[in-house]
């Protein structure tokens, strides 16, 4: 009887520690301008590594300005040792008028969303949760239009040509006057 009770107990305290000692995600981040601290504060469920070639998962992010002042993002999740074969991108954009702190959320929030193929095949489905928000209706005004939806387009066009026998003159204007509603269209030319 003590023979099965020492086998069980031994059981079940092998069990509780192969649960606790659970495999933690090594992560490798190469990002020259991200607040490291925020990300390493923040990103839970992993665990940060120095060296590149002892990561699971390598973060290497790229940044591009865009047209409009803001920048864009690229974060290549490169998989490593046991993970090799997960391989992944996502890119995104801020804007000219976003702030540190919310570009920071911005940079974790998709570092996450790539995690989640990681912490998949490591065995953490229990730590993973889900939410997308919900699609909102966008009310759409028409607005008063003050020149009454007429488009006015006015041009001028010319052509010389000459020699000492011979001249040629041309010239030409064009007007044209536009409504264009829903209900109706006009054109009106001269």
């Amino acid at each position: 009887m003590k023979k099965i009770i020492l086998l069980l107990a031994f059981i079940f305290c092998a069990q509780v520690f192969s649960q606790n000692n659970q495999a933690t995600l090594k992560v490798f981040l190469n990002c020259n301008y991200c607040d490291i601290t925020y990300i390493k504060q923040n990103l839970n469920y992993v665990e940060f590594v120095r060296d590149q070639k002892d990561a699971d998962a390598h973060l290497f992010f790229r940044t591009q300005v865009n047209g409009s002042g803001g920048i864009i993002y690229e974060i290549e999740f490169i998989g490593q040792n046991g993970y090799s074969e997960v391989q992944d991108k996502i890119t995104f954009s801020t804007n000219s008028d976003s702030t540190d702190s919310e570009v920071r959320e911005m940079i974790l929030k998709y570092a996450k969303l790539g995690l989640v193929r990681y912490w998949l095949k490591n065995g953490d489905h229990d730590k993973i949760s889900v939410a997308l928000e919900k699609k909102t209706k966008v009310d759409v005004k028409e607005e008063k239009d003050s020149w009454n939806n007429w488009v006015f387009n006015i041009g001028a066009r010319g052509f010389f040509y000459g020699q000492e026998s011979n001249k040629n003159r041309s010239f030409n204007f064009n007007v044209s006057i536009k409504q264009v509603t829903n209900k109706n269209k006009f054109l009106i030319r001269t």
